[in-house]
């Protein structure tokens, strides 16, 4: 009778209360799944970025053509990436220091004027956003950022140096200072800035390479000469290192010597042909044919 029906009622009540449960129960479990999936989606492929950018850079000092390789790359698979990447500032120094190498390889030896537009539009962006800022807010990496999109080098090394009062054995910013005193010719300056580097980084190859180019602006072809043969040591598989240290003899007058570097240079497969055709620092190793002979393989590395 009537028992009976509200017995039946209750029980379908019941099963539906169960069926709601179970329905929600499911839909959280799939929500959990696909939230765990995309965070560990976008963590391999961080992780795998961040290897290939390793990569990248570690092969960076073969050449010109393969910083340009890697800006195509990056505009087409890693630019929102890098910047996903920058913009979280809360990260280690360690971290940092690989985001910062990142950055040069993408402007490497390069004037604002050379940049991918697409590169230079998103560290405009980033700096952009950076400036409006509260200062006591910035982390070492905004101060590394701002600096490296600053013109004015004055401002450059300011900006340079809050980051290193933040990170004191911060290399990155060291070398970046270093260059911005020598665009500014304040040599003792960069010397000062690229003995950091070294001191911090003492198997760095570039911080020997770098501060051997202030020797040389300084016409201290001596102190020069034992800064390239040292980053050799470090790193001997270099050509550009091996082009630098017959620059450096030829700049001595020490014409034997720069001819048997340029050569070795040539065999190690350097192949920027109108540097050595161009360079002043070569002029008195023109005339000689065995100079002829190296432009050559220079030429046919080129091919």
């Amino acid at each position: 009778g009537d028992g009976e029906l509200v017995e039946l009622q209750q029980t379908s009540i019941a099963q539906s209360q169960n069926t709601l449960i179970i329905a929600l129960a499911a839909v959280c479990f799939l929500l959990t799944i696909a939230t765990l999936f995309a965070w560990f989606s976008n963590s391999r492929t961080v992780k795998r970025a961040e290897k290939e950018f390793k990569v990248i850079r570690d092969l960076c000092d073969q050449g010109d053509s393969m910083i340009l390789a890697f800006e195509e790359r990056l505009e087409k698979k890693y630019q929102g990436l890098l910047t996903d990447l920058i913009i979280d500032t809360k990260k280690e120094v360690a971290d940092i220091k690989e985001i910062s190498r990142l950055v040069d390889i993408c402007t490497q030896n390069k004037s604002d004027e050379e940049l991918s537009p697409k590169v230079k539009e998103q560290i405009d962006k980033m700096v952009h956003k950076l400036q409006r800022t509260p200062e006591e807010t910035r982390s070492v990496l905004d101060y590394f950022l701002m600096a490296f999109g600053a013109s004015d080098l004055g401002e450059k090394i300011k900006l340079y140096t809050k980051a290193i009062e933040l990170s004191p054995d911060f290399d990155d910013a060291y070398f970046n200072r270093a260059r911005a005193y020598l665009d500014k010719k304040e040599y003792d300056q960069a010397i000062e800035n690229f003995d950091k580097v070294i001191e911090i980084n003492p198997g760095a190859a570039w911080g020997y390479l770098n501060r051997s180019a202030v020797f040389i602006q300084k016409e201290e072809y001596n102190p020069a000469i034992k800064d390239i043969i040292k980053s050799i040591e470090i790193d001997p598989d270099n050509a550009g290192s091996y082009y630098k240290l017959a620059c450096a003899y030829a700049l001595k007058v020490q014409k034997e010597d720069a001819l048997k570097y340029l050569q070795i240079a040539a065999d190690k497969g350097y192949d920027k042909v109108e540097t050595v055709k161009t360079d002043d620092d070569l002029s008195k190793l023109r005339d000689d044919a065995r100079f002829t002979y190296i432009l050559r393989q220079i030429e046919g590395n080129a091919k």
